[in-house]
């Protein structure tokens, strides 16, 4: 299996999905992109789907894909309206 690096150290989510399948054909290349990037690992499988494949039928394929990032905190939006009951801070 082949890696793709990138996974922050300590993430504050982690995703992790697989997907196996006996046979898996590309009649065109997909267009793809995951966000953040993924650590992925693929058996029987090219790292990436090129014009080349289309058409070859790719058996046992196993992909396995873990997604992990850390949170942020963004600062309250001063646009919105206070609650009922609040007030104002200026």
């Amino acid at each position: 299996m082949k890696d793709r690096p990138h996974k922050p150290e300590h993430p504050d989510i982690e995703f992790t999905a697989g997907v196996k399948a006996r046979e898996l054909r590309f009649d065109e290349v997909p267009d793809t992109e995951v966000h953040p990037p993924a650590h992925t690992e693929r058996e029987n499988l090219p790292e990436k789907v090129r014009p080349e494949h289309a058409g070859t039928t790719f058996r046992n394929v196993n992909i396995k894909v873990q997604i992990a990032n850390r949170l942020t905190v963004n600062e309250p939006d001063r646009r919105e309206q206070p609650k009922e009951g609040e007030t104002e801070e200026l």
